[in-house]
C-alpha cells in the first residue's frame, strides 16, 4: 500500500480504494509525487466531495461539510498550500481544520468565475504561475475540463501537473435529475 491510498481510504476518497468508483487513482498519483511530498507544494483541486450538481439540482445549493481529497492532500503535503474550487460554499469548519487550506467558490463553466479565481490568485502571491499540481474533478463535463483546462494551464509553475480525472463519463443530460438541460451532451450527439 501506499501512504497516499492509505490517506484516501482513511478520509473515504473515492481516489482510493474502498469508497465510491474505487478508482485506486492514488498509487499513480503517489509514484509521481512521493518525491517531492515535504516540498511547500501548492496544488488546486477542483470539485471537493462525491457528487455535485451534475448529479441533481437539490446539490447546487448544499454546503460541502466534507471533503475527503481536500484532507487527503493536507495530510500528504506537510509543508503544502491546499486549495479547492468548487461550484457549492464549504462550512468554515473545513477552514478551520486544515490551516493550510483555501478555498475559492466558483463555477468553472464560467469564463467570469474562472478570470476571477485567477486574478485572486495572482493578486495573493504576486504571480501568475503558483501551482505545482491542478487536478480537475469537478462536473467531469468535457466542455468544462476544456475551458478550465485552458483558463488555468497558464497557473502552473514550470514543470507543473496538471490532471484532468474521469474522462471517461460525463453527466447525461437526459437524466430528469441533471439541471444543465440543453448545455448537456452525449456520445450520441457528437
Amino acid at each position: 500500500m501506499s501512504l497516499l491510498n492509505d490517506l484516501a481510504n482513511e478520509y473515504l476518497s473515492d481516489k482510493g480504494t474502498v469508497r465510491g468508483s474505487k478508482h485506486g487513482y492514488t498509487f499513480t498519483y503517489d509514484h509521481y509525487f512521493n518525491d517531492f511530498r515535504d516540498d511547500e507544494v501548492r496544488i488546486l483541486e477542483i470539485g471537493l466531495n462525491n457528487g455535485g450538481p451534475e448529479l441533481g439540482s437539490d446539490r447546487l445549493t448544499r454546503v460541502i461539510d466534507n471533503a475527503p481529497s481536500i484532507r487527503m492532500w493536507h495530510d500528504y503535503f506537510p509543508n503544502g498550500d491546499i486549495w479547492g474550487f468548487d461550484i457549492n460554499q464549504i462550512e468554515e469548519s473545513l477552514k478551520q481544520d486544515m490551516p493550510r487550506f483555501k478555498f475559492f467558490q466558483g463555477d468553472q463553466g464560467s469564463v467570469e468565475c474562472l478570470q476571477k479565481f485567477k486574478q485572486t490568485i495572482e493578486e495573493l502571491y504576486d504571480a501568475p504561475q503558483v501551482f505545482d499540481i491542478i487536478i480537475d474533478d469537478g462536473s467531469h463535463a468535457f466542455y468544462h475540463q476544456q475551458l478550465t483546462f485552458v483558463s488555468l494551464t497558464d497557473m502552473l509553475k514550470p514543470g507543473g501537473i496538471y490532471i484532468i480525472e474521469d474522462v471517461h463519463w460525463w453527466p447525461d443530460r437526459r437524466l430528469p435529475s441533471n439541471i444543465f438541460g440543453k448545455h448537456m451532451y452525449t456520445y450520441d450527439q457528437l
